[in-house]
């Protein structure tokens, strides 16, 4: 189980629970409330954080604090109506360092606080943070009954912050052997959040075989691959792993993959999911990973999971191949890398959707091949990249990224979207569509 919240709503909470440490603080217990969300069993997602605007909203001194009955009512009203699932409720304990754990207040008052809010909103779960100086405790109360502890609190912005909130200060432990020089790039520090996270990675092809052997040579250690295709001999010029006796059989890509990362030896898991995204369930299945990483090739797809990403806070990593040609010459080799972060334009804003494309994608193959033979849309039907060193281009960007935001390394600031030509060996920069007059229908950008 874990939180998850936007940078921003995290700023403004961090910035109420600093009152409690500054040197020249009264040291009083300090809180706000926010608003949660579940999703699925494992996620509680804050979507909205309620600031204090009377001083009678928090009241603390050095041994105990109380949120009014107004300050908890309006979060709660606000909850409701926006069909949250509870309240999350932050509070300060200003002389614990390095450990922090709830105080026999807290655990005298917070139940009695939790059945009155279930009593008036039922169904409703709802969580309680504590935070020293230095350390963070969570727990969750459940509509079934008892109390969970949550072992970590996600932030999420163009960069990617894991915070333990198992009462100890955050301590990343020394990387294995294995990752003995990578920590010469990025430090033990990304090797212990990529470990850390669940990662999940749709369609494991030409670019997503590659990326579940670069995530796991980065330290990834929970992967989840889905895809519902079968190796065929067209793929073996680019399919990681895959064998002639593979495309034979038509065994399914997300198999030929996990047994790959079996005879590794390297550790952690890759867990095969065969299916598609246009399943319902894996959609929901989705909304509960730490980071997208998408591997596909048509429009419906990357439109599927930019949706999920804005809309549950999931930093989504958008890979693109790109193969330009006339009957004799190469026009264009392009890869492209887009970040969809809270606060940046997703891949609708960059006009990385293609609208026209997902209604023939829905259509049968005999229904789209003869609206395009009356001319009612371009062709779609092109045959896909099929070079594997533009693959492992795009790959080797997209994991360079994903180390760069679990802990910065790069001397510059990463675009949201970058994109390389390998004719010119130039970088190229895309621009927000210039005729776009409206707010983004999926972001609001």
């Amino acid at each position: 189980m874990k939180i998850r919240v936007k940078e921003g709503y995290w700023n403004i909470i961090s910035n109420v629970l600093n009152r409690s440490f500054g040197p020249s603080t009264a040291h009083n217990e300090w809180g706000i409330i926010g608003i949660v969300r579940k999703l699925g069993d494992e996620v509680f997602f804050i979507t909205d954080v309620i600031e204090p605007n009377d001083p009678k909203d928090v009241q603390g001194s050095r041994g105990n604090l109380r949120f009014s009955p107004n300050y908890i009512r309006r979060a709660q009203l606000k909850g409701k109506k926006d069909g949250a699932t509870g309240l999350i409720f932050f509070h300060t304990h200003p002389f614990s360092k390095d450990t922090v754990s709830f105080s026999p207040y807290d655990d005298e008052q917070e139940p009695e606080l939790m059945k009155n809010l279930c009593d008036v909103w039922p169904g409703s779960e709802h969580v309680s943070v504590v935070r020293g100086e230095r350390a963070f405790k969570a727990r969750a109360y459940l509509k079934v009954g008892g109390v969970c502890q949550i072992p970590k609190l996600i932030v999420v912005g163009k960069g990617l912050k894991l915070i333990p909130t198992n009462g100890v200060a955050d301590k990343p432990a020394k990387a294995a052997g294995i990752f003995d020089r990578a920590e010469v790039l990025t430090g033990s520090g990304a090797l212990a959040v990529l470990g850390q996270l669940r990662i999940a990675v749709i369609g494991a092809g030409g670019t997503g075989s590659l990326m579940v052997e670069l995530l796991k040579r980065a330290g990834g250690k929970d992967i989840v691959l889905i895809d519902d295709d079968c190796v065929d001999d067209t793929n073996l010029n680019r399919l990681l792993h895959a064998s002639v006796l593979d495309a034979k059989e038509k065994r399914k890509k997300v198999y030929v993959a996990t047994y790959a990362n079996h005879l590794t030896g390297i550790g952690g898991s890759v867990e095969p999911v065969d299916g598609s995204i246009i399943d319902a369930s894996i959609q929901e299945r989705l909304k509960q990973v730490d980071l997208l990483i998408g591997c596909v090739d048509k429009d419906t797809p990357r439109c599927i999971l930019n949706k999920i990403a804005v809309e549950t806070c999931i930093p989504y990593i958008d890979l693109g191949v790109e193969i330009g040609s006339d009957q004799e010459t190469v026009k264009s080799l392009d890869v492209r890398v887009t970040h969809v972060y809270p606060g940046g334009p997703c891949l609708e804003c960059l006009g990385l959707i293609n609208h026209e494309n997902i209604r023939l994608e829905g259509l049968q193959p005999e229904e789209r091949r003869r609206q395009i033979s009356l001319g009612y849309s371009q062709d779609i039907d092109l045959k896909q990249p099929a070079v594997m060193e533009l693959n492992m281009r795009a790959a080797s960007l997209a994991s360079l990224l994903i180390r760069h935001m679990v802990q910065p390394f790069l001397d510059v600031s990463l675009k949201t979207d970058m994109r390389e030509s390998l004719l010119t060996l130039k970088h190229r920069q895309l621009g927000i569509k210039s005729e776009r007059k409206s707010p983004c229908v999926i972001c609001g950008m």
